[in-house]
């Protein structure tokens, strides 16, 4: 009987004290006299379970090492477990643990299981810089998991790294639901919140992110992957990434979504604002994504708002705005098979670098079901976007060939700033169409109910507001006696403008000076108009404009867009030529003569007004049968006209592409020139079976072919690759080379370049020294740029900076020094020219004989002076060496003539070997000579060489390469002329060869 009493009486007083130990009321951590000294004890205290809701108040402080937050029985929407700062303050209580180079250890905090709990005005962190840095891990089964005003943050991280997340949930499951981040900052990491269903079929419920602000993560701020019905709204998101593969909300196979009110900045590294993947959502529950702003303007191909694979998005009354420096970018970008319904309405889809506003691509064209009522601007290239594979020009365009967008616009919105998209412009006011979905704007306010504004902005536009919004004239160039200054005025306020005063602010090397003039035109709202100031600027000579035009409007209302500033250089005009005129000139000899300053150059044309060169140079000899007119300026500069140069190689994108410019200030006819590009990147003699045959190219003018069948097509595959090797060159009709680039090969395999084309062997010789340019760049978006303003044939000329295909490259100057001449020319004079009757003389045909000689050579006699090629002045002279020479004569009238003749060594053997049997290269040659035959054996060929005097060279050093190449050794020659023989069972040969030291 005692012992059964004693046992119910222990029970009773462990159930007693089971019961005592369940938790509900309020608690303290930390500091002094606490209930709990650590949070750990208070995690430890929780799992005895709660009877109603319980609040842990977390003394300041640094509490460091991991949490585990496990189920805790007991806990319900009414019996909730919040841990937050006792003070209010999320900056005071430090939750830390240091990064861990273990996957096991991956977090700060582990929530598995654990409902209703709530973590409040907290800091929680992960220090260091390990691979494995996630602050915040969820396992699964967690209903009504919340973190509110705290700060969550780890180091920054530039790439893309799962295990570098703030907040990470990878295999959500059925009861995962609810979840809620509101109010916090998210500082750092890879990704910001990263949340997951564990399938397709079991998603992520109800999660909620709003009012939070995401600050410089390095791959993607916000991710959800399997989720239905989540909401995404109001948060800040700004990054300074160079990551171009950054996304700001990223959402994958989820259904339902609301992303609207957010203000998303990704100016340095972006791929994509908001991207829409793979998402079927249903007629009953659609994507929304609304009210958002949205900036980028990274160095990549990117796009504000992205749509792949998806059904049932609705685009409404968002503003996006892109600066970025890459051709690929676009505000709003539609792709992929499988799309449906999508809706887009009442958007500002601004780009302001050099892209589009939109890129619809073929095949979902029948999955966009309404495209109306958006502002479609872009500020350079003069198109608007790209749909169904067509460039189109403006919205007219749009409506005209595919009957879309017929109540949208192209309208400057005129923003407070370029990431601070408000706007102000009446081109955008009340232009929309009133949908039910969207009743308030991106600050709350109430949108009208019958004719909502564009964007995500409702506002009402100022009475007077007058912009500035381009100032067209001048431009940078040629410096002119009457330069015009002008700009393009549009009125974005509601009230009419009648005629106001406009004032330019002149700082110039010449003087400094300000304009006030007044407008001619009243301005209607809406309106535009472009106005010229009466007074012009003297820059003929040259020099650096400053030059800022401002609006004197006493009722203007907004000044941000009232002034515009340009700065401008001019290049001064050289000194008129010196013409005589007439001039007599000999009917068959005719050397028409001008004089201009030291250094530049004389340029001669057919009348006073043609762009079409003729020739450039001191003297020009024309073929003429009557008497004319001849037309000559001046222009600074050196060299011919031609200055074609190859000036940037891109292979990084999705288009490799190479790009041509003109760097002369004068046209360039380049028919019968080609560009020849390499096709391995380990036989450096294997070409491209596709070229670019070139035509006129105008003063400055830029040409490229990609191997995107879209966009200048190449006509093929351009093999190049960073990291990889690569060459490309130009070659004029005769196959010399005009210019040679070449990417990562070394300067001895480059070297022993040698291809054919058309049947003409082409080496490389001096048109390249030393190592290739590296094929690769550090920076996304940046390819190999020729840079400066000279031609130096080496990789001294070329660095990377930012893609710029079909643009000037940022560093590179014109027009060359090297090359080319002068942009400005001098003022053109007349050279009328009189014909009178020519002289003839011969030296005959070329000949040939066996040493030793001696040749008589006589133009005949009669003439009144001679000049040879050797200095002799007599009407007769003997050689006794192989060589080219030359006489000229004058006649009586004073008309000369000159003639020629070669004189070479016979060998006394017949048979001679052609060109295409027997070749020789480099010629000019410096150190080596290579001699190749492609059709017979040159074993037992004899080889020898001679100088100009017939005097055969002695302890030749040849070095047999094969039984088809030998290779010459002409280190020890001087420079001069030799001639090469080679004689073999098929017969010989015999070449010139210029030795250049």
């Amino acid at each position: 009987m005692n012992k059964k009493i004693t046992f119910i009486l222990l029970v009773c007083i462990s159930f007693s004290g089971l019961l005592r130990a369940q938790l509900s009321g309020n608690y303290t951590i930390g500091g002094t006299t606490p209930d709990y000294a650590t949070i750990t004890d208070a995690l430890t205290a929780t799992q005895a379970g709660i009877t109603g809701p319980v609040v842990f108040n977390i003394r300041p402080g640094t509490y460091s090492g991991k949490l585990f937050f496990n189920d805790i029985q007991g806990s319900s929407s009414t019996n909730t477990v919040t841990f937050q700062s006792e003070s209010g303050d999320s900056t005071s209580v430090i939750i830390t643990d240091l990064s861990s180079t273990t996957s096991s250890s991956d977090f700060t905090i582990f929530v598995n299981g654990c409902d209703y709990l709530r973590l409040n005005q907290l800091t929680i962190e992960r220090s260091g810089t390990d691979s494995y840095r996630t602050v915040i891990y969820m396992g699964s089964n967690s209903i009504n998991f919340s973190v509110t005003n705290c700060i969550v943050h780890a180091e920054p991280y530039t790439f893309t790294s799962l295990n570098s997340s703030l907040v990470r949930q990878p295999v959500a499951q059925a009861l995962d639901s609810l979840t809620t981040f509101r109010n916090n900052i998210f500082s750092g990491g890879s990704y910001g919140i990263n949340l997951t269903g564990i399938s397709a079929n079991v998603k992520l419920k109800n999660a909620v992110i709003e009012n939070n602000q995401f600050i410089d993560q390095g791959g993607q701020s916000i991710i959800l992957t399997n989720t239905i019905d989540a909401a995404v709204r109001n948060n800040s998101i700004i990054t300074t990434t160079t990551n171009t593969q950054y996304e700001g909300i990223h959402l994958a196979t989820s259904v339902g979504a609301e992303i609207s009110g957010n203000k998303i900045v990704a100016e340095t590294g972006a791929e994509y604002g908001v991207f829409i993947e793979n998402c079927a959502n249903l007629v009953t529950g659609p994507t929304h994504i609304f009210n958002n702003f949205i900036v980028c303007a990274g160095q990549f191909f990117l796009a504000g708002i992205a749509i792949d694979k998806s059904a049932y998005v609705n685009v409404y009354h968002n503003t996006v705005n892109i600066y970025s420096p890459t051709q690929g970018s676009y505000c709003l970008e539609i792709a992929g098979t499988g799309s449906s319904n999508v809706e887009i309405l009442n958007n500002i889809f601004t780009n302001n670098g050099i892209g589009y506003a939109f890129n619809v691509s073929p095949s979902p064209i029948g999955a966009v079901s309404a495209f109306d009522y958006n502002d479609l601007y872009t500020s350079v290239g003069g198109m608007i976007g790209i749909y169904d594979n067509d460039t189109i020009v403006d919205v007219l365009d749009l409506q005209t060939t595919h009957s879309i967008g017929l109540n949208s616009v192209t309208a400057d919105p005129q923003y407070i700033s370029s990431t601070d998209l408000h706007v102000g412009s009446a081109g955008v006011n009340d232009l929309g169409i009133p949908l039910v979905a969207v009743t308030e704007d991106i600050d709350g306010e109430s949108r009208s109910g019958s004719s909502p504004d564009l964007g995500a902005d409702e506002f009402t536009p100022l009475s007077d507001n007058v912009a500035i919004i381009d100032l067209i004239s001048p431009a940078s160039g040629c410096g002119d006696s009457a330069t015009v200054i002008g700009v393009v005025l549009k009125n974005l306020g509601l009230s009419s403008q009648s005629p106001f005063d406009i004032v330019a602010d002149i700082i110039y090397s010449t003087g400094n000076q300000v304009i006030t003039e007044t407008t001619i035109n009243n301005l209607p709202s809406n309106a535009t108009d472009t106005f010229y100031f009466a007074q012009t600027l003297n820059t003929y000579d040259g020099g650096i404009l400053d030059l800022t035009v401002y609006i004197d409007l006493a009722a203007d209302q907004y000044h941000f867009n009232d002034t515009i500033h340009g700065s401008y250089t001019f290049l001064g005009h050289p000194n008129a030529p010196t013409v005589v005129s007439p001039q007599d000139q000999c009917d068959n000899n005719l050397a028409l003569t001008a004089v201009c300053d030291s250094g530049d150059v004389l340029m001669w044309y057919a009348d006073a007004t043609s762009t079409d060169l003729l020739y450039s140079g001191p003297v020009f000899s024309p073929t003429v049968s009557t008497d004319t007119t001849f037309y000559v300026e001046t222009r600074n500069g050196s060299g011919s006209a031609g200055c074609l140069r190859i000036v940037e190689m891109e292979g990084h994108g999705l288009g490799d592409y190479i790009e041509l410019q003109n760097v002369s200030g004068v046209a360039f006819d380049a028919t019968g020139y080609k560009v020849i590009a390499s096709d391995s990147y380990t036989d450096i003699n294997f070409i491209n079976t596709t070229t670019w045959d070139l035509d006129v190219f105008a003063p400055g003018e830029i040409k490229y072919r990609t191997d995107d069948a879209s966009d200048n097509y190449w006509g093929s595959n351009l093999l190049w690759e960073p990291g990889q090797t690569g060459w490309a060159m130009i070659i004029d009709p005769l196959g010399n080379i005009v210019d040679f680039v070449a990417l990562q090969w070394d300067s001895v395999t480059l070297q022993s370049l040698l291809i054919n084309v058309n049947g003409v062997d082409i080496s490389l010789g001096s048109e390249w020294t030393g190592d290739g340019t590296p094929s690769t760049c550090a920076n996304p978006g940046s390819t190999p740029n020729r840079i400066g303003n000279a031609d130096n044939n080496s990789a001294v000329d070329w660095s990377c900076d930012v893609s710029s295909k079909g643009t000037q490259n940022p560093l590179l100057a014109t027009s060359f020094i090297s090359c080319g001449v002068g942009a400005c020319a001098s003022p053109r004079f007349a050279i009328d020219v009189h014909l009178i009757p020519g002289i003839t003389a011969s030296l005959g045909a070329d000949t040939a004989a066996e040493l030793p000689f001696t040749i008589p050579l006589s133009p005949g006699q009669g003439y009144t002076s001679y000049l040879w090629s050797t200095g002799e002045t007599t009407d007769t002279i003997n050689v006794t060496a192989a060589d080219t020479y030359w006489v000229t004569v004058s006649g009586a009238n004073g008309c000369t003539i000159t003639d020629s003749i070669t004189v070479g060594i016979a060998v006394g053997l017949n048979g001679q070997l052609s060109k295409d049997v027997l070749s020789f290269y480099p010629n000019p040659a410096t150190d080596q000579l290579t001699i190749k035959s492609g059709m017979i054996d040159l074993n037992k060929a004899q080889i020898r060489l001679f100088d100009s005097h017939g005097a055969m060279i002695k302890d030749l050093i040849l070095t047999q390469e094969n039984n088809r190449s030998y290779v010459v050794d002409l280190r020890g020659f001087e420079s001069g002329i030799y001639f090469v023989q080679v004689i073999t069972d098929k017969g010989m040969r015999v070449e010139r060869l210029s030795v250049v030291k």
